[in-house]
């Protein structure tokens, strides 16, 4: 969850319109976490929540972020935000557009844990989220090196987090973050 909030904040820093005299707004309420920046989408909504497109209105400092690790590949923040906040079972994130005066809102929704223990897949669902955030793909046997589990557990894992979205083939045997 720590990846995808820090990948939220720096898609707002990079789409931000710097000339507009507001400023970047962050607001925590109760269980939601609301990230405003000045400046409308530069793409189709549609097309930045299904990934893969991405016209960062300030290319220095997409450039910057992902010089010192943080937003790897254009236009895979949201698919990435939305794939872990699937994972949590929290509601989906929604971006709202202001015309007027041209800004763009992230509404986080951070919903209560389910009462029943987190079984110890999640945890290594999470991490192998984490995993392909940095990487771009990885195969199975990979994976598994990296996470330090068993093929068949990683195969499973492949399996749900593909049911709900998550992650996708990428050829080759290997594995990606869905776009």
């Amino acid at each position: 969850m720590q990846l995808a909030v820090r990948e939220a904040l720096a898609n707002a820093l990079i789409h931000a319109d710097y000339q507009d005299p507001r400023g970047l707004t962050i607001e925590k309420r109760s269980h939601q976490l609301y990230i405003t920046n000045p400046g409308c989408f530069r793409v189709e909504p549609s097309s930045a929540l299904a990934g893969g497109i991405s016209d960062a209105r300030n290319p220095g400092l997409s450039e910057l972020f992902r010089l010192v690790g943080v937003g790897q590949r254009a236009g895979s923040g949201l698919p990435q935000i939305q794939a872990v906040w699937r994972l949590q079972g929290w509601e989906e994130p929604s971006i709202r557009e202001d015309m007027r005066p041209g800004a763009t809102c992230l509404r986080l929704t951070f919903a209560p844990r389910p009462a029943l223990p987190p079984r110890p897949a999640a945890s290594g669902s999470q991490a192998l989220l984490e995993y392909l955030t940095d990487q771009v793909s990885a195969s199975p046997a990979q994976l598994a090196g990296a996470l330090r589990l068993s093929s068949r557990q990683v195969c499973r894992m492949l399996a749900r987090l593909a049911a709900i979205g998550a992650v996708e083939p990428a050829g080759a045997g290997s594995w990606r973050l869905k776009q």
